[in-house]
């Protein structure tokens, strides 16, 4: 295809995706809409365009199979078929794969070669970096349980204890505070009362968020008397073994397959397509 083709298609591609997002901003009630003619005009303009290009592509490929051995073609195929279905205005569950309209912009991963490039390198990256992402899972569902062990029954009254520590002459003094959360759970029961919330409460602390401090301060001070190493052992290592260690694993694995050079022979996806689809037609004679 011609290159001023390409770039005409990918600026159609990115002017839909431009007005998606004006869409979404200006005018989100769906039940509502200000602008639902201009919205509308839009759509059947992208559509008719996309179908034309896709009608194009078809006749390249002589309306054979060799079109169908692309999965960018058959992408572009699905995406464009939805969105001349949602020109008839059909409603009900149908009507709800409009949301499809927003994936339009991975068509550009077609256009652009070195777009293209990365997201193949990416592809082939897959099955190392999952090796390593199953290995980080193992890790989060090994702290998770323990969590939920440790920390679900903290504040289950609805208050806890914390000392203040004696200076000098000074004694310590004991505090009763509320354990409550502002949706009336109390801590334990929030933070780790099941598996699942114990998964997402580690994510968000392995992200490094600020908040991470509500979690694990009050139960330093207030989980059982002496508490702190055992919290601060439980949250340092697992940090260091997720964010610092592991996290960085899979990135090093990542970048490594990003770099290694693809093999031989296979420069070309659509190369590679005309290969299985002549493959196909020799076996077809025999």
């Amino acid at each position: 295809m011609h290159p001023i083709v390409v770039w005409s298609v990918a600026v159609v591609i990115v002017g839909n995706f431009v007005v998606n997002i004006l869409e979404k901003e200006y005018d989100p009630n769906p039940r509502m809409l200000k602008y639902e003619p201009l919205w509308d005009g839009f759509d059947t303009a992208f559509n008719a365009i996309f179908l034309v290009e896709l009608l194009w592509n078809l006749y390249g490929f002589g309306f054979g199979k060799r079109f169908w051995y692309s999965g960018w073609n058959v992408f572009d195929f699905v995406i464009t078929a939805v969105g001349v279905v949602l020109l008839s205005g059909v409603s009900g569950p149908i009507s709800q794969l409009k949301l499809l309209r927003a994936f339009r912009v991975f068509r550009l991963f077609k256009r652009i070669k070195s777009l293209n490039k990365i997201v193949v390198s990416l592809l082939g990256s897959v099955p190392g970096v999952a090796n390593a992402f199953v290995i980080l899972f193992i890790f989060f569902c090994i702290y998770s349980i323990l969590a939920v062990e440790l920390f679900r029954d903290f504040g289950i009254n609805g208050t806890y204890q914390v000392d203040d520590l004696g200076i000098g002459e000074w004694q310590p003094e004991r505090h009763i505070l509320d354990s409550h959360t502002p949706r009336g759970y109390t801590h334990g029961i929030e933070y780790w009362g099941l598996y699942s919330r114990s998964m997402l409460t580690l994510f968000q602390i392995m992200t490094g968020d600020s908040w991470a401090e509500g979690v694990a301060r009050p139960m330093t001070f207030g989980l059982y008397q002496k508490s702190t190493f055992t919290v601060s052992f439980f949250m340092v290592s697992f940090f260091i073994l997720t964010n610092m260690v592991l996290a960085n694993v899979v990135v090093a694995v990542l970048l490594d397959q990003f770099v290694a050079p693809p093999p031989a022979g296979l420069k070309d996806s659509e190369v590679t397509d005309l290969i299985v689809f002549i493959k196909e037609t020799v076996k077809e004679e025999i």
